[in-house]
């Protein structure tokens, strides 16, 4: 049995945009309507930057096993430019996120009050063929200077897709270099692999596999998903893999993981029915985060057994990507416009 969770939880609304939910990446599958319940009443709703928030805490349990659940709520501020988000990334004070409905990749400045965006002004560079006008997922580089984006389709917008690495020099205006340009089908989420020499990706298409990138260059390799379409990606320290995915057998979500060095024949972690419309997936402190858009949660796992160790509401949001720093857990909704963030659990 574990423990009852107890969590402070804080939901910071960073933005959000006066427009509705689009067709994420010109095809990328939408957060449906979610089931969450009722944001929990005895929660203080906080204002970015208005103060100390309190917070209460539930336990549930199911199939006998106890997991802690906790319930985050907050206040959204209109600071405009959010177009169906999806990527999102952060490096030290800066959130980066993709706006894919608006063609436009967004800084948020986390060290400011009301955390002020600034819209980074792109220079291809001669590169226009490979313009992002549908950018899906996002990673930044261990030391911070390089900002890598999907583009969900290739220049032609039937199919395929690219990877830009946008160069960060700590201006408004970043070159953009295209990294990859072939092999790709749709890509959806990136992710930096542990030794910072590598860049994962889930080719969320019809090619049905996570592809992993050498910056370098290099010979890519694939990770078969074994008909499965990921979504999401993220490496641990140890160099295992893991990937969320939908089944397209029973049409449910799961989670893939992968032992190092072993590119083919992925494990099953989390089995279908576990969770409910599984999209961003990273990890922190020993444990994986898990969005669930549809049932408006974040799922704690343990990444060597799978269980869902706890769960945490963000009634009233739909989360989608995921990343997180030393103290915040980030998730993009792309459905109303919004960037979030509540303390890692």
């Amino acid at each position: 049995m574990l423990k009852r969770a107890h969590w402070p939880i804080l939901m910071l609304t960073l933005a959000l945009a006066g427009c509705g939910g689009g067709g994420g990446g010109g095809g990328t599958p939408a957060p449906t309507p979610g089931t969450g319940g009722t944001p929990n009443s005895n929660v203080t709703t906080i204002a970015p930057g208005a103060g100390t928030a309190s917070s209460t805490s539930t336990s549930a349990s199911s199939g006998g096993t106890s997991s802690g659940s906790t319930t985050a709520t907050g206040q959204p501020i209109n600071v405009n430019g959010f177009q169906y988000p999806q990527g999102v990334a952060v490096y030290g004070s800066t959130l980066y996120v993709a706006n894919t409905d608006g063609a436009t990749i967004s800084a948020i400045a986390l060290d400011q009050p009301n955390y002020p965006v600034t819209t980074i002004q792109l220079n291809y560079s001669g590169h226009n063929n490979y313009t992002l006008v549908k950018p899906t997922g996002l990673a930044v580089s261990k030391d911070g200077t390089t900002l890598y984006a999907a583009n969900w389709t290739s220049p032609s917008s039937n199919g395929g897709g690219f990877i830009d690495a946008i160069a960060l020099n700590g201006t408004t205006t970043a070159t953009v270099t295209p990294l990859v340009t072939t092999g790709l089908n749709n890509p959806d989420g990136l992710a930096i692999s542990a030794d910072g020499n590598s860049l994962f990706v889930a080719n969320h298409g019809s090619f049905n596999d996570v592809m992993q990138i050498p910056i370098v260059g290099g010979t890519p390799t694939i990770y078969s998903t074994n008909g499965t379409y990921p979504f999401s990606v993220y490496e641990d320290s140890s160099s295992n893999l893991y990937a969320t995915a939908l089944d397209s057998t029973t049409n449910s979500n799961v989670v893939l993981k992968w032992a190092p060095g072993a590119s083919s024949n992925p494990t099953t972690l989390v089995p279908a029915g576990t969770l409910a419309g599984a999209g961003g997936i990273t990890g922190a402190n020993g444990v994986l985060y898990i969005a669930n858009y549809s049932a408006q949660t974040i799922s704690k796992v343990d990444p060597t057994s799978g269980t869902i160790l706890a769960t945490v509401s963000v009634a009233g949001y739909q989360p989608n990507m995921l990343a997180h720093d030393a103290t915040r857990l980030y998730f993009t909704d792309s459905n109303s416009g919004s960037v979030n963030a509540i303390p890692l659990p």
